[in-house]
Parts: structure tokens; C-alpha cells; sequence
């Protein structure tokens, strides 16, 4: 396991498709843009933990990228600004459904 990211929510979203798509992500609870995130690649044979430090797991940068390309699919582009994004993503990780439109 090594760290490679560590920002807000909201500046690792912003960022996701310039990341590692292996990225694994841990949110602090409170789920918000302004959390703090870390991320960590894992080698294969580890096992991903659904906590890491006391702080649970969120996604996979992989995933973060699905929900934007779908979100912004489903809204036409209409609802593609930054912080409609970041809640998109957020539902998702709660959910794990998309958000609806």
C-alpha cells in the first residue's frame, strides 16, 4: 500500500481523470466536499480495507470517473458544474446507485 493523494473531496473530484485509476479513496464521515481525502494504491494481491486509519472507504478513482461520465449523460451537460458533480459522487458512495436527475 502507498499514499498518492491527499486534498479535499471536492479537489480530488475536480482532479480524477488526470489520477491513477487504481486510486482507492478514504472520506472522512462526514462526506462532504470540503472532507478530508486520502488515497492509496494497493499492490494486487492486497486486500482493499473498508477502513483504513478510522477513516471508512469511499471509491475508487475508476468510479469517481463513471459517475461524472454518467452523470453528466444524463443531464446533458446541464448540471456538469463542480459542485452538482461532487454531490452526484457522493450519492453514489452512500447509495451506490446514481443519483437521480
Amino acid at each position: 500500500m502507498k499514499k498518492s493523494i491527499s486534498d479535499k473531496l471536492i479537489e480530488v473530484i475536480k482532479k480524477a481523470t488526470l489520477l491513477d485509476k487504481e486510486i482507492v479513496l478514504y472520506v472522512k464521515t462526514d462526506w462532504s466536499p470540503q472532507s478530508d481525502t486520502e488515497g492509496y494504491l494497493f499492490d494486487p494481491e492486497e486486500i482493499v480495507p473498508l477502513e483504513l486509519n478510522g477513516v471508512p472507504y469511499f471509491l475508487e478513482i475508476d468510479t469517481v470517473i463513471e459517475v461524472i461520465e454518467t452523470w453528466n449523460n444524463w443531464t446533458d451537460g446541464n448540471k456538469s458544474d463542480l459542485d452538482n458533480i461532487v454531490e452526484a459522487v457522493i450519492y453514489y458512495a452512500k447509495y451506490d446507485a446514481y443519483k437521480p436527475v
